[in-house]
């Protein structure tokens, strides 16, 4: 008993260590027993343990590193030898993991023989999170971007917004966890200046509106950029103060700071308690008159990096803000370093210990692309040798836009001229050795996108080794360029124009793009006044399929009857196709309602049976134009017996006295199963008599009615009727 207990007890206290290390949410043991086996069992843990360990390290220096399928090896112990395998799968709960390219089920097997021979086995299985960005853009490429699609949705025409005529200024937007997040750099007082949407599974849909609120309701300033992590956003504020003189104790001025981090746990965004749960005005910086303001932002590894507009020498224009990342909190931010740019920050990159800056910096001789290092909080500096920047060698233009994928940096700047490229490719293989004021390296290609197009947001996805696509967005189109060979920047395909998208003539701009998962979403803005600010979700065309399903009907002869025909999505994203019907002859589609409709749908079909349509049972095929098809059973059953009686007389006959004529009387099927009927005739002069040659006879048929005047008086008598 003593043995046993010991032995159990070691295996608890190593799986609870376990946990704590490693976040193992299961081990298993396989074929043997944990008191028996005690010794190989803690030391095939420990290998799994250590396997585990080792992917968590591969997560946080390079998540897009932890790709799906299964690593074999072997460790060899003494005299046991244990195989090993690591299994990465993508996951995602309605908890933990809503977005399932921000986490991996990683699981650690590890097996070895027992002393008889048997196969034992261990399996350490544990989630992994991408511990460094916000929202991730999945670095895999899938479905068809040669023929990008495209869903428009016009927050400012919502009715559940209420009414925002005048637009909203849309400055910038960001999905995470199937929300999406949307900030206005100006309002009218009182209006929202942050927004939070549900998005639908189906991009082809519009976003679900849940929350809203205005940042500072005093003014019109409001949010120039938002990131999001865990259960907070973190929005750098357009507000403009004079923070050399403003007070904000406990980040509870709202006027007074530039940056704002907002509670968004519930999307709703409740009045009570207030979700903005801190405005932060950063200590050093002062400068008034839209100086200092928040412009760039980006989070990386608990912290939030801030840029702000040009200071005017009055403190650094690049912040770190610990949320967390070195023992701060969302809710009591502190400031842990910053660095003097000189210029605006407009967009920040931020990789291992390396943030990358694109700046409004034309000036010859300077950078519109800084690269600091920040391993030291307190002290991001450029190297020693110094890590540089960037600057285009005609000394014009903005730096707009910064993204960094594997050893490449890709950088977007303001038009020039025609001479000017505005995208570069730079290498970015080794940032410690950049020299000083010299290009981080001379660019590997370069490119002018558009016409008097500024660069002003960009991603870069894919493989150099397959296919490796850069996605730009410009004043006026989504652009997508192959460039897997950085020497040779090629269009990929045609770009989308977004002008139009907001008011028609050609005066909307895209100001701000983000990507999550596969697909992208991009604010639109137009003047205000025209109603048309427009969030536009751009996706890859995925070959779509539905199923339809549709119950067997029973319809008598001269009825109708209806069928409910449902379209359920199986793959892609169906758009609103319209259905055709195939009938038997004899029947007819009186009505189709909803159709078109966009699955998951259901439409009405109604179908008419001719009331001499022989009785059985028909197939009804119902076909979509992508090949979709299913079939249900028409069955016809008998309707109430119908015939008509006519005569081939055009309504009048002569006969001679004591003669005789003929009349043939028409009896017609109308509805129903046939039966004999038998023909009279009244009204018939006395002296005169008749007499049928088919009678009783079955409708359809006729018979021939011979009528004998014999002694009946002259004259006309008009109302001779022959009935059945």
């Amino acid at each position: 008993m003593n043995r046993a207990f010991s032995t159990i007890e070691i295996m608890i206290a190593m799986v609870i260590a376990l946990m704590v290390m490693s976040g193992v949410l299961v081990v298993s043991f396989g074929n043997q027993s944990t008191i028996l086996n005690g010794q190989t069992n803690a030391e095939a843990v420990t290998i799994g343990q250590q396997l585990l360990e080792q992917t968590q390290a591969n997560a946080k220096s390079n998540f897009s590193s932890l790709t799906n399928g299964n690593t074999s090896g072997s460790v060899a112990s003494g005299p046991l030898s244990y195989s090993t395998k690591v299994t990465i799968a993508s996951y995602t709960d309605p908890v933990t993991c809503i977005d399932s390219t921000l986490c991996k089920m990683v699981s650690a097997f590890v097996y070895w023989l027992g002393d008889h021979g048997q196969q034992l086995s261990v399996t350490l299985t544990t989630l992994v999170t991408n511990p460094s960005a916000a929202a991730q853009c999945s670095p895999t490429l899938t479905g068809d971007w040669t023929q990008p699609k495209h869903h428009e949705y016009v927050p400012s025409a919502d009715p559940a917004l209420g009414n925002n005529s005048n637009g909203l200024g849309l400055a910038d937007v960001e999905a995470y966890h199937q929300r999406l997040y949307a900030v206005a750099s100006t309002s009218p007082n009182t209006a929202y200046t942050f927004l939070i949407f549900d998005l639908p599974s189906n991009p082809a849909q519009d976003p679900i509106y849940r929350g809203g609120l205005d940042n500072a309701p005093t003014t019109i300033d409001g949010l120039n950029a938002i990131t999001v992590s865990g259960n907070y956003a973190y929005a750098a504020s357009a507000h403009s103060a004079n923070f050399g003189t403003c007070v904000n104790v406990s980040g509870t001025n709202k006027s007074c700071g530039q940056l704002q981090v907002i509670d968004v746990s519930d999307p709703t965004l409740p009045a009570i308690p207030d979700p903005i749960k801190y405005t932060y005005k950063l200590p050093g910086v002062t400068g008034s008159s839209g100086q200092s303001i928040g412009k760039s932002i980006f989070y990386y590894k608990g912290y939030i990096y801030l840029g702000l507009v040009n200071t005017g020498g009055h403190g650094p224009e690049f912040n770190i803000i610990d949320v967390g990342g070195g023992g701060a909190s969302p809710t009591a931010p502190v400031w842990r370093g910053g660095y003097s740019v000189g210029r605006t920050v407009n967009a920040i990159y931020v990789k291992d210990d390396y943030a990358y800056l694109a700046t409004d910096d034309n000036v010859s001789g300077n950078k519109q692309l800084l690269v600091l290092n920040v391993n030291d909080k307190a002290n991001p500096h450029l190297n020693t040798p110094p890590v540089g920047g960037f600057f285009t060698v005609s000394g014009v233009g903005y730096g707009f836009a910064v993204n960094v994928f594997d050893n490449k940096v890709y950088f977007g700047r303001s038009y020039s001229n025609a001479s000017i490229p505005n995208f570069y490719i730079l290498d970015d293989s080794n940032p410690a050795s950049y020299p000083n004021p010299l290009p981080l390296a001379d660019p590997q290609s370069s490119k002018i996108v558009g016409t008097a197009d500024s660069v002003d947001g960009l991603a870069t996805r894919g493989s150099s080794s397959s296919l490796l696509l850069s996605f730009l967005l410009t004043n006026k189109e989504f652009q997508i360029w192959n460039v897997t060979n950085p020497g040779s920047i090629t269009s990929y395909t045609s770009a989308l124009s977004l002008a139009g998208f907001t008011n028609g003539n050609g005066t909307g701009s895209g100001t701000a793009l983000n990507c999550s998962g596969n697909y992208f979403y991009v604010a639109l803005t137009s003047p205000q006044g025209n109603h048309k600010d427009v969030i536009s979700t751009i996706y890859p065309y995925v070959p779509s399929s539905y199923f339809l399903s549709g119950a067997d009907i029973t319809v008598a002869q001269g009825s109708s009857g209806s069928n409910t025909i449902t379209r359920s999505i199986t793959s892609g994203f169906p758009s609103a196709e319209t259905l055709t019907v195939a009938v038997p002859g004899g029947a007819s589609v009186t009505s189709f309602t909803n159709n078109p409709c966009t699955p998951n749908c259901n439409s009405v079909l109604t179908i008419g049976v001719n009331s001499l349509m022989t009785p059985g049972t028909y197939p009804v095929t119902v076909s979509g134009p992508s090949g979709t098809t299913m079939t249900f059973n028409l069955t016809v059953i008998p309707g109430p017996f119908d015939y008509s009686l006519a005569d081939d007389t055009g309504g009048s006959i002569t006969i001679k006295q004591s003669k005789t004529g003929t009349v043939v009387v028409s009896s017609t099927l109308l509805a129903g199963v046939t039966k004999p009927v038998t023909l009279n005739v009244a009204g018939l002069p006395a002296g005169a008599s008749a007499t049928f040659s088919n009678n009783p006879c079955g409708p359809t048929c006729s018979s021939t009615m011979t009528i004998n005047t014999g002694t009946a008086a002259k004259g006309t008598y008009p109302n001779i009727t022959v009935t059945g």
